[in-house]
């Protein structure tokens, strides 16, 4: 049995990891001072850890990974329809890095380790994808606010009446220029995050029994090729 602390401002986190669960609580104060001597004294982490607790059995985990893109250690709980994914925000790369690390111990070679650096263009491309439809979209909105603003009256009818008429309504009282300049702050922030993964790839951890094959380039390109493909065919008609 292994603990940590990851300290964020006033509050830490508890961190636990056994030969059978992951624990994880948030404390403020001084209050996990006294559930580490808790543990110290031999209780049992059921019994220090509350009902709020994060709680991951890992028996039961299919598979482990992390990324140095984000700050959690994702769990992937069941298979099949009942499938989940358990996260924990873990702040302190180093302590991230050893629960990480303690994972694969407490599964005893159930799992193999993995690693994988995105290149470049495959890091680039789930960014580069929703640069692409948060344009597109502000497009098709400014449109939509420039004729409802020209139109003398809207008339709304079919199912879903209320949600088209609310729609009608944020358009209406946004404009062209409000969408535009909403639209413009999310393409940009898109851009932004674009940047720096290019600048910075992810590299992902995982412990998993299947083995792991690495997306290929060729995989790449045809993702590229096919949201080029989306410009070409939408991009006249929505900015010409």
């Amino acid at each position: 049995m292994q603990y940590w602390k990851d300290v964020d401002g006033d509050s830490a986190q508890l961190l636990l990891v056994s030969n059978e669960a992951v624990y994880a609580e948030t404390y403020k104060g001084s209050l996990i001072e006294a559930q580490i001597s808790r543990l110290q004294a031999g209780e049992s982490p059921a019994q220090v850890f509350g009902d709020k607790a994060t709680h991951v059995v890992l028996r039961g985990v299919k598979r482990v990974q992390q990324s140095s893109g984000d700050s959690d250690i994702d769990f992937e709980v069941g298979e099949g329809k009942e499938a989940k994914t358990e996260s924990l925000t873990i702040e302190d790369a180093g302590v991230r890095d050893a629960v990480f690390g303690a994972v694969e111990q407490a599964t005893q070679g159930r799992f193999r380790r993995y690693e994988d650096t995105y290149s470049k263009a495959r890091a680039a491309f789930a960014s580069a994808l929703t640069f692409s439809l948060l344009a597109m979209g502000t497009a098709i909105a400014f449109n939509a606010a420039t004729a409802i603003r020209a139109a003398e009256e809207i008339e709304i009818t079919g199912r879903k009446k209320g949600l088209k008429q609310m729609a009608v309504w944020v358009l209406d009282t946004l404009g062209p220029w409000g969408v535009s300049i909403i639209g413009g702050l999310l393409c940009a922030l898109a851009l932004f995050v674009l940047i720096q993964r290019v600048q910075a790839p992810p590299h992902l951890q995982m412990l998993q029994s299947k083995p792991y094959r690495p997306q290929g380039p060729i995989i790449t390109g045809i993702k590229y090729a096919l949201l080029a493909a989306l410009w070409v065919v939408l991009g006249p008609g929505l900015f010409g």
